[in-house]
């Protein structure tokens, strides 16, 4: 059984990854960040997000072996032993559910020598003793080994776990780390578009606007964390719940040059209409708004109105002179017959609407039977 499959096989528990509700936008933007580290050291991975535990990282998209579970807490105050032992009445019924350890250490369990290693990241501090420091002096730490902990209160962990399976586990010591992220509660959006910027410096990759790769990297992030339905697939769980560096390194291309080749056929195309500047500057925002919806989102919207407009250039072309005259008409017909439902077109606005249009004609001057729009990006 290969990994992907053993992670299908095994069900998350009632209470874990996106099965308790979504995570908080910081939650992504930490995931958002990991990408970024793994991309730059030339890492292999697939990135899955809210399923077992909040983040699983794997070691190759193509034939993984090992897992690395990260699981990320927001706290107002320092994390301590009795923290990480502490266990709770579940909200949703009368029993006790398992302490931070046991859940991290519950995927141990479940997928024996393929765990890599089990991470608990904070915002705060770890407020614990260790061997060679006091606990104050332990909150100075980014990274602390959970081998690095003082006896004592590696007893009280041990006896906690014990009490909590029944059985020693005494490898959580040397499969677990904590880690305090950089990555700031209140400002980790800023935080990762930061770290952005550096990546794409550090990699030659400076003339990508950074604020459209974020958008699109956090796209997938989001999209993936949001999909709540039952995996019942190796293939569902790969094309939902995922992000991998094949996708990352597509978004990488079709950023990289400045101008993109669909836009300079449709500016070539506008520059024989009346247009002023501000008006090519808003088709060429609408243009943007179409690529970003088709990066990581479901398409059946777009779908429906890219059938539609397919009809409707055909109807048209040999009335109009230029292309703007030809998505003026389409527009007009788009608005006063109802071949679009009203609630399909409140989504976009009049420039995405234009933007979508010019496409699907360059689509139609290109090949009569018509490209792919999703071909834009």
């Amino acid at each position: 059984m290969g990994l992907i499959n053993k992670l299908v096989s095994s069900k998350p528990s009632e209470n874990s990854g996106s099965r308790s509700g979504n995570r908080f936008d910081f939650q992504r933007d930490w995931a958002l960040v990991k990408i970024l580290e793994l991309h730059e050291n030339n890492n292999d991975y697939i990135v899955i997000l809210d399923y077992h535990d909040d983040i699983l990282i794997l070691d190759s998209e193509t034939d993984p072996k090992n897992i690395n579970f990260y699981q990320l807490k927001t706290r107002s105050k320092n994390i301590t032993v009795n923290t990480l032992i502490e266990r709770k009445k579940s909200k949703q019924a009368d029993q006790i559910i398992n302490s931070i350890l046991g859940k991290l250490y519950i995927n141990k369990i479940n997928f024996g020598d393929s765990t890599l290693g089990l991470y608990l990241v904070s915002n705060m501090p770890f407020k614990i003793k260790l061997i060679d420091a006091s606990a104050d002096k332990a909150t100075s730490y980014d990274i602390i080994p959970l081998k690095n902990l003082h006896e004592d209160e590696k007893k009280i962990i041990q006896q906690a776990l014990n009490e909590e399976f029944g059985v020693n586990y005494n490898d959580i010591f040397d499969l677990t780390t904590l880690m305090k992220t950089p990555l700031s509660l209140q400002e980790h959006s800023e935080h990762a578009q930061g770290k952005v910027i550096s990546f794409l410096k550090k990699t030659n990759n400076e003339n990508i606007r950074p604020e459209r790769f974020y958008e699109l990297l956090y796209s997938l992030i989001r999209d993936a964390s949001n999909y709540e339905s039952y995996i019942e697939s190796d293939e569902q769980l790969l094309s939902k719940k995922c992000v991998k560096k094949s996708q990352v390194i597509q978004i990488m291309e079709r950023l990289r040059t400045k101008e993109n080749g669909k836009w300079v056929k449709i500016e070539s195309e506008l520059n024989h209409c009346s247009l002023t500047i501000f008006e090519k500057k808003r088709v060429k925002m609408g243009f943007q708004s179409v690529e970003m919806e088709f990066m990581g989102r479901p398409k059946t919207i777009l779908q429906t109105l890219k059938e539609s407009i397919r009809h409707l250039i055909i109807k048209y072309e040999n009335r109009c002179y230029n292309c703007m005259e030809l998505v003026t008409c389409i527009l007009k017909e788009i608005k006063d017959n109802p071949i679009i439902p009203l609630e399909v077109l409140s989504l976009y606005d009049e420039y995405f609407m234009k933007a979508l249009i010019l496409i699907d004609y360059i689509d139609y001057l290109e090949d009569d039977t018509f490209g792919h729009v999703e071909d834009i990006i």
